[in-house]
This record gives C-alpha cells, sequence and structure tokens, in this order.
C-alpha cells in the first residue's frame, strides 16, 4: 500500500471527500485520523459501509430472482407460444369488427381460459 506522500493529487482529493462526507455521517473519522492516519480513517469507512452494502446486494439479488422468475413465466405461458396468440389476435379482432368498440378486447378471454385445451 502506497503512503499519503506517495498518492498522487486526484488519489489526495478522492480520498479527502470521502473523509469529508465520511465525517458528516461517522463523527469519529476525526478522531481516527488524529490517531490512526489516513489509511485507518478510510479503512474505517469502508467498514461503516459494510451492511449497507450487503444490504443492497440482497435487494438486487432479490431483484433479479424476480425478474427471471417473470420472464420464465412468460416463456412458460401458453399466451407465448405463436398458435394460442394468434388465436387470441383473431379472437380480438373478429369481436372488434363486429362490434366496432374498445370493448371487444375482453373478448380476448375466451381465447385465454381455452388455450390449455387447444395447445
Amino acid at each position: 500500500m502506497k503512503s499519503w506522500n506517495d498518492l498522487s493529487l486526484l488519489q489526495k482529493a478522492i480520498i479527502g471527500l470521502a473523509l469529508t462526507i465520511g465525517a458528516a455521517f461517522l463523527p469519529e473519522i476525526a478522531l481516527l485520523v488524529n490517531w490512526g492516519g489516513m489509511e485507518i480513517a478510510f479503512a474505517m469507512i469502508l467498514a461503516s459501509l459494510s451492511p449497507f452494502i450487503h444490504w443492497l446486494m440482497t435487494r438486487l439479488n432479490r431483484l433479479r430472482g424476480t425478474m427471471l422468475l417473470a420472464v420464465n413465466a412468460f416463456t412458460q405461458s401458453a399466451s407465448a407460444r405463436p398458435r394460442v396468440y394468434i388465436l387470441q389476435s383473431m379472437f380480438v379482432g373478429t369481436a372488434f369488427v363486429m362490434t366496432g368498440s374498445a370493448f371487444a378486447i375482453t373478448f380476448m378471454l375466451p381465447g385465454m381460459l381455452f388455450n390449455s385445451i387447444l395447445v
């Protein structure tokens, strides 16, 4: 690990900014800078962020699992199969042509109810 004097100006600025933001939430950072130096204070900031990182990773994994479940449910459903989609489209088109109203979209319900029998 490099010492403080070996860091570039950009690296010093990033660490200084992180310490300044961390001091707003963790007042003990000032004490750690005085006693242990910049390295210990920066390590304390990273250690204090680990519960948040764990919480965020848990939420992202749950979101990923939910998205995979939704994609899998859609690909396994009968609506994703071409024959069923064509049948439902024919039902809706026929109802719309015969009635001329947007209420014809509900005519899609028989195709969705009986698609397991037809496929």
